[in-house]
């Protein structure tokens, strides 16, 4: 049986475009300002990269939040992904090493839908 599987990065890259929507920050301009590259962003969530705490603190600025409040959302949407989707929180290099039969890497795509319906 196949389980779905995404990395906290991708939660939290989900949570940060979540925000910029909500406060109508464009993504050009959440890039520019943060700092964050737009080819890192997308290996982020593709799950073959994963954030360095400074592009997240400075992501954090950008959306008028703290780290703490940030990553404390993503702790809650993580327990919640797996307790009531099935999705597991894993590493990269875990995605790395089991390949593809292990399971499937759920779509950034999905993966906002599935944060925005629990969030709510």
């Amino acid at each position: 049986m196949s389980t779905d599987k995404t990395t906290y990065s991708m939660i939290l890259c989900s949570l940060m475009s979540q925000s910029c929507g909500q406060q109508e920050i464009k993504q050009k301009d959440f890039f520019q300002e943060s700092g964050i590259a737009t080819g890192t962003w997308s290996r982020i969530m593709r799950g073959q990269a994963h954030f360095q705490i400074e592009d997240v603190r400075s992501a954090c600025r950008i959306l008028n939040c703290s780290v703490g409040e940030l990553t404390s959302k993503a702790d809650r949407m993580q327990v919640q992904l797996d307790k009531k989707e099935g999705v597991k929180v894993v590493s990269k290099e875990d995605l790395k090493s089991e390949g593809s039969p292990a399971g499937a890497l759920i779509a950034g795509a999905a993966l906002a839908f599935l944060l925005l319906r629990l969030s709510k």
